[in-house]
C-alpha cells in the first residue's frame, strides 16, 4: 500500500470521527442536601467508554459523543450514584446538571467499596489525601476538633511536640508547607503560640493535602501543600449550628440567597473571663483571647457564571501586666486577614475559566517594657494576587489545564529598643508565574 492510500485512509477516519462524534455534554455537579458544588465527581456514559471528572467548581464536559440515547451516571465516594437518560443529537451542546445524595458505608465493607470506587473513577494521585469536613470532626482532638492536629495522625506527617500544631511533612518543616484557605495563602495560621490552628472545623467543607507531586497549578512550593475550602453555605434552606468545647465556643449560620448561598461562622475563646476571676484574687495571670471569623457568599447566573466572595479574620491578643509600679508589661498581638473574589465563566461547553483576586495580610506586633524601658517589634507580610485558571476538556482521555498568576508582596520588619530603631526591613518584590498541564 503506497503512501497516498495510507494518507487518504487516515483522512477518511479523521473526517468520519469528527462528523459522527460531534455532540458535547456539560454541566455542574451539586450536593442534593445543601446545593454545594462537588469537585472530582466521575461522570460517565454507560456503554460508550466516555467520561470526565468535574473540576474544582463542580463543572464537567464530555466531548465527541456519537448520536444516540445514553444513561449518564455521576459517582463519588460517600455518595449514591446519580443516573439520568438523555438523547444527544449531532452537533448538540447539551446541558445536564446533576445532584448527588450522601450514603452511609458499612464499616465491614468500607475498604472494598473504597477500592472499587477508586478503580471505577480511574484516578490515581500519589501523595494525595482528601478529607471531608464530617470525617475531620470525628478524628481525635485535644479540647476540640482541630485541622492541623488531626492531620498529624496521618502517615508521613509528624509534629514537633504535643503542644505544636505545625506540620512536618516528609521531613519538611512547617515553614515549607504552603497553606491555602479558599486559594488564599495564610501565614502562620495558628492560635495560642501554635497550640491550635486558625481553621474553624464547622466552616470547613473539605481538605486536600498534597505531600508531594502536586499539580502544576500549585507549583513553586518548597514542601507540601494544604488546600482548605470553606463551605459555601446552603442553597436549599436556612441552617444554624454551634458548639462549645473546653477551649472556645463557635457558631455557624448559612442559607440560600437568590441562585446562590451565604455562610458566616465565628469562634472565640472564653478564657479571659476565667483569667479575670483569677486576677481578682491577686493571682498574676495574663489576659488572653483569640477569635476567628469566616464568611462566604456566592451567586450563580443563568449563563452559568458564578461569583464567590470569601473572607477570613483571625486575631490573638495577649496582655501581661507584670508590675505597674515599674511599668513592666508584655503585649503580643498577631493574626491573619484574607479576602478573595472569584469569577468563573463558561467560554464554551468544553472551555471553563476561573479568575481570582485575593489579598492576605499577616501581622505580628510585640510591645515589651522592663523597668520603663520599651521594646517594640513588628512583623508583617502582605500578599496581593491576581490569577486565572483554565480547563479545556479536549476529550475523555485528556484535559488541558493552564493558568497565570501575578503577586505583589510587601515584607515589613522593624525593631526598636528604648524608642531607637535597631533594625528595619521593607521589601516589595513581585512574582509572576505561568503553568500548563
Amino acid at each position: 500500500m503506497n503512501n497516498s492510500i495510507i494518507l487518504k485512509t487516515l483522512l477518511s477516519i479523521l473526517f468520519t470521527t469528527s462528523t459522527a462524534w460531534s455532540a458535547t455534554l456539560s454541566g455542574f455537579i451539586n450536593d442534593r442536601e445543601d446545593g454545594e458544588v462537588m469537585p472530582y465527581v466521575t461522570v460517565t456514559l454507560e456503554g460508550a467508554q466516555l467520561g470526565a471528572i468535574s473540576n474544582t467548581r463542580g463543572y464537567y464536559a464530555i466531548r465527541q459523543i456519537p448520536v444516540g440515547t445514553y444513561i449518564i451516571t455521576a459517582s463519588r465516594i460517600g455518595y449514591k450514584t446519580a443516573r439520568d437518560t438523555l438523547y444527544l443529537a449531532e452537533n448538540d451542546d447539551a446541558r445536564l446538571d446533576l445532584r448527588l445524595e450522601t450514603r452511609s458505608i458499612e464499616l465491614a465493607k468500607e475498604t472494598q467499596i473504597t477500592a472499587d470506587r477508586l478503580a471505577e473513577e480511574q484516578v490515581i494521585q500519589t501523595s494525595f489525601i482528601s478529607i471531608a469536613a464530617d470525617n475531620l470532626q470525628q478524628l481525635p482532638a485535644i479540647g476540640e476538633a482541630d485541622l492541623l492536629r488531626s492531620l498529624q495522625l496521618l502517615p508521613g506527617i509528624q509534629s514537633a511536640s504535643d503542644i505544636s500544631s505545625g506540620l512536618y511533612v516528609r521531613g519538611g518543616g512547617p515553614d515549607q508547607t504552603r497553606i491555602l484557605l479558599d486559594e488564599i495563602p495564610l501565614y502562620n495560621p495558628s492560635h495560642a503560640f501554635g497550640f491550635f490552628s486558625t481553621f474553624n472545623p464547622d466552616a470547613i467543607k473539605d481538605v486536600n493535602l498534597y505531600k508531594g507531586a502536586y499539580p502544576a497549578a500549585y507549583g513553586g512550593n518548597l514542601g507540601a501543600l494544604l488546600d482548605v475550602s470553606n463551605s459555601e453555605g446552603n442553597r436549599e434552606k436556612f441552617h444554624l449550628k454551634g458548639g462549645v468545647s473546653l477551649i472556645a465556643s463557635r457558631i455557624l449560620a448559612a442559607g440560600p440567597m437568590g441562585r446562590g448561598s451565604w455562610m458566616i461562622a465565628g469562634r472565640r475563646t472564653y478564657l479571659d473571663p476565667l483569667l479575670a476571676v483569677l486576677r481578682s484574687r491577686n493571682i498574676t495571670v495574663p489576659n488572653y483571647y483569640f477569635y476567628d471569623f469566616n464568611g462566604k457568599f456566592n451567586q450563580q447566573l443563568n449563563t452559568g457564571d458564578t461569583f464567590v466572595t470569601s473572607t477570613y479574620f483571625g486575631r490573638d491578643d495577649l496582655n501581661f501586666n507584670l508590675d505597674e509600679a515599674t511599668n513592666t508589661f508584655i503585649n503580643i498581638r498577631w493574626g491573619n486577614q484574607a479576602l478573595s473574589l472569584l469569577w468563573s465563566h463558561i467560554f464554551s461547553p468544553a472551555f471553563f475559566g476561573r479568575f481570582i483576586a485575593a489579598g492576605s495580610v499577616y501581622e505580628s506586633e510585640t510591645s515589651l517594657s522592663f523597668f520603663d524601658t520599651p521594646i517594640h517589634v513588628k512583623n508583617s507580610i502582605q500578599d496581593f494576587t491576581l490569577k486565572g485558571d483554565f480547563d479545556y476538556f479536549a476529550s475523555s482521555a485528556h484535559t488541558l489545564t493552564s493558568g497565570f498568576s501575578i503577586t505583589y508582596y510587601s515584607f515589613l520588619f522593624t525593631q526598636k529598643f528604648n524608642q531607637q530603631e535597631q533594625l528595619g526591613l521593607n521589601e516589595t518584590p513581585y512574582l509572576g508565574a505561568l503553568y500548563l498541564q
